[in-house]
């Protein structure tokens, strides 16, 4: 993969984040696919067809489209998909309940398609010499997107993306700190909105946004061992 033209307009979304730049890029994508469903393939009989065979999505995935339906203001879509489901299970009950349960959720796999996308136009951009974009960005990826980017980089470019990812997470440790020490009733200096969302990025951080990948493996393999960083 080569990091320009059309490649790049995801590289620079990415940055524009405030959190993990993956993280949001996999959350926007997974949205855009459930209001993309909601708006335009309720009756698309393969669609319907993959609910069906995942009874209904995972679970994050199945409360995500219910959130998505609820945000629209139109449930009626959701409900239609989830009419099909329903009877398809009502009909099929006994032979469902005695099977083994392999729920192949088809939007998860979409998204970890992308994952690897996203991964490798990161690391390929890293190594064309665009970190230093990273560096003065807002964004900061969470642990488990630098793992799976260091993965992939050279010795050297491990070295300036650490050292970046140091001074960004000292930065957060600051203004998490500076957001404890500001709730003495001596203070008076106003709390900002960056120290105010520090509790938020550093979860981010640490655990990833919000997304299926909270209760996935992290890694299939054992990770490559490095010499990382020490706050």
């Amino acid at each position: 993969m080569t990091c320009e033209g059309i490649l790049l307009l995801s590289f620079y979304e990415g940055l524009k984040q405030n959190g993990c730049p993956i993280c949001r890029l996999l959350d926007n994508f997974e949205r855009k696919t459930i209001d993309n469903i909601l708006h335009e393939l309720v009756l698309d009989p393969s669609i319907r067809q993959k609910f069906i065979e995942s009874l209904g999505l995972c679970k994050y995935h199945a409360w995500l489209l219910v959130d998505i339906a609820e945000e629209r203001g139109d449930r009626l879509g959701a409900a239609i998909i989830y009419e099909s489901v329903l009877k398809e299970y009502i009909d099929n009950f006994e032979k469902i309940l005695n099977k083994e349960e392999k729920i192949k959720c088809f939007i998860c796999e979409y998204t970890d398609k992308f994952q690897e996308y996203y991964i490798d136009l990161y690391t390929d951009c890293f190594k064309e010499g665009k970190i230093k974009e990273y560096a003065q960005s807002s964004s900061i990826l969470c642990h488990r997107h630098l793992r799976m980017i260091i993965e992939k980089l050279d010795k050297e470019n491990i070295k300036k993306l650490t050292d970046i990812q140091k001074l960004k997470l000292s930065k957060l440790y600051s203004n998490i700190t500076k957001f404890i020490e500001k709730h003495d009733y001596k203070n008076t200096e106003p709390i900002t909105d960056e120290e105010k969302k520090s509790i938020e990025t550093a979860v981010e951080i640490l655990k990833g946004y919000k997304s299926y990948y909270s209760t996935t493996l992290y890694f299939q393999k054992k990770p490559k061992r490095y010499k990382l960083f020490l706050l």
